[in-house]
């Protein structure tokens, strides 16, 4: 029997109402700044953030949730056309 995975820490999201978890919103000093002129949507940053702070918008692109971002910078490290990039937070 195949249960249904409904959401994965670390991964992809599927189900966004099943979000949640701690509040990391003041331990980061950089932010990430997405360039979707340069995005291609393949979603690597979301697969790869620890936190599940990134989940796809309406067009396919990736969208940080800042409650869960803690600005490690795994996202923009793994964005393979360099459109994810760290900026300091204001």
């Amino acid at each position: 029997m195949m249960r249904k995975v409904e959401s994965i820490k670390g991964m992809l999201v599927v189900d966004k109402t099943k979000r949640g978890g701690q509040d990391v919103s003041s331990w980061r000093i950089y932010v990430p700044s997405n360039d979707p002129e340069k995005c291609t949507g393949c979603m690597l940053c979301a697969m790869y953030c620890p936190e599940a702070a990134i989940v796809a918008n309406e067009e396919g692109k990736p969208e940080v949730d800042m409650r869960f971002c803690k600005g490690c910078g795994v996202c923009a490290n793994e964005c393979p056309t360099k459109s994810m990039k760290m900026v300091r937070e204001d």
